[in-house]
C-alpha cells in the first residue's frame, strides 16, 4: 500500500521548498479506519519540513485532482 497525500490538509511552500502537514496526529486513526494497525510510535501533531529533511520511512505523493480541487476553490474565493 502506497502512502497517500491528502492537498486538503496539506501545504508546500513553493519559494522556501517546504512542506507543511497539520494533520499527522490523525494518522493512527485513518489507518484504523482502513483496517490498518499502527505499529510505530504516534506521529507528530504536524510536520513542517523541507523534503529532502523528511523523517525516515515518510513519504509524500501528490494527488493531481486534490491539486486540481483546491486550487480551483482558491480561484473561486478569490472572485468575490
Amino acid at each position: 500500500m502506497k502512502p497517500h497525500i491528502d492537498e486538503r490538509r496539506c501545504g508546500a511552500q513553493d519559494d522556501q521548498n517546504e512542506l507543511l502537514d497539520f494533520a499527522t496526529q490523525f494518522l493512527p486513526e485513518q489507518a484504523a479506519k482502513k483496517g490498518l494497525a499502527w505499529r510505530t510510535a504516534p506521529p507528530p501533531d504536524f510536520l513542517w519540513c523541507r523534503p529532502s529533511d523528511l523523517p525516515e520511512g515518510v513519504l509524500y505523493e501528490p494527488d493531481l485532482n486534490a491539486i486540481r480541487f483546491i486550487l480551483d476553490r482558491i480561484r473561486r474565493t478569490n472572485r468575490r
